[in-house]
């Protein structure tokens, strides 16, 4: 049996099965594989300076470190975490819990990590085989804590396969769902409730109906944020019957105020919005359209000098809002 190479490889196998024990999950076997695999990715996403789910048919977790020193356990313990958000009377996937539940899913069996380390920031990847988050098997596979299991695992030994709904692998998304860290907490945590609040918070104020949230929209949106981080530029047409609103940030990192103040500048008194592509100015913000029933939205941010923030409404009037906001100052 092969054994992790480095001190990071062992303390998170270890913290892994010490945290699958509390779930009567069994520990995991170390990969040589795996680990090769999630390296090679790893050093892709550094490459990228961006994070997003490989292609791979393994299970896989992805976490962002910054100025944090590179500790197995705190990465296993940040996974983990999500544990607060599971409901276990209700077993499903979230989006909110992908993490926790694949690090203790019964059925997966072996596990690698690694790491890539660039421009003070550590990419890292972790591979699990069979992966879980399988729909309709969470019941089995995610067990309470100090429970015993009266039921028989059923190994997945193959890819997953496009057979019926219950086969179906669900990954955390790419951006909200990805753990960063900073010296103190990713200060961007709740970002995206905060930013659904306001908006219903400022349709109170103009006498309409509030907003539902729709997670599909805020998967659009996830992509968006993903490419535009990437190229500054909208590369993809969002839908017909549906309005935009992106807000990129470079430079100094702008705190939660100054993020929802540049969502409905009217609000604050201000007209500087860029508004090029909605001939109407104000009134076509997508906020001011009255028959908006839902939105969803979706952040990504490299913790230094960049945040990139899509916000998509449905239905709309097809307004597209681009606002680059450049200031000189970095954060520290």
């Amino acid at each position: 049996m092969t054994e992790p190479e480095n001190e990071f490889q062992q303390e998170a196998l270890q913290r892994h099965n010490d945290l699958r024990e509390l779930h009567s999950a069994p520990p995991l076997q170390w990969s040589e594989k795996l680990a090769a695999s999630a390296l090679d990715w790893a050093k892709e996403l550094a490459d990228r300076s961006h994070l997003i789910h490989s292609n791979s048919s393994s299970g896989e977790n992805l976490a962002l470190l910054y100025n944090i020193p590179l500790k197995g356990k705190v990465v296993s313990d940040m996974w983990y975490s999500e544990i607060k958000d599971y409901d276990f009377s209700d077993p499903r996937f979230s989006s909110e819990t992908g993490h926790f539940t694949q690090l203790v899913w019964v059925d997966s069996k072996e596990f690698g990590i690694a790491n890539c380390r660039k421009n003070g920031y550590e990419y890292i990847v972790a591979h699990y085989s069979p992966p879980g988050n399988y729909v309709g098997k969470f019941k089995e596979n995610v067990l309470p804590i100090n429970s015993i299991s009266n039921t028989s695992s059923s190994v997945v030994t193959e890819s997953p396969r496009p057979v019926s709904p219950l086969e179906t692998i669900l990954r955390t998304p790419e951006n909200l769902q990805i753990t960063h860290m900073d010296v103190t907490n990713d200060i961007y945590e709740k970002l995206d409730v905060q930013i659904f609040e306001y908006n219903n918070k400022l349709r109170n104020q103009l006498g309409f109906s509030p907003l539902k949230w729709d997670s599909i929209l805020k998967t659009s949106a996830q992509n968006i944020v993903d490419s535009f981080f990437q190229s500054g530029c909208l590369e993809s047409e969002v839908p017909l019957g549906q309005s935009l609103i992106i807000l990129s940030f470079e430079g100094k990192l702008p705190i939660i105020e100054e993020i929802t103040a540049k969502i409905y500048p009217k609000a604050n008194g201000d007209s500087r919005l860029d508004m090029s592509s909605s001939p109407k100015g104000s009134a076509s913000n997508p906020i001011r359209e009255k028959s908006t029933e839902n939105m969803g939205c979706s952040h990504f941010s490299n913790l230094a000098d960049r945040l990139c923030v899509a916000l998509i409404y449905s239905p709309g009037k097809n307004v597209r809002i681009i606002h680059k906001i450049k200031t000189k100052t970095r954060r520290i």
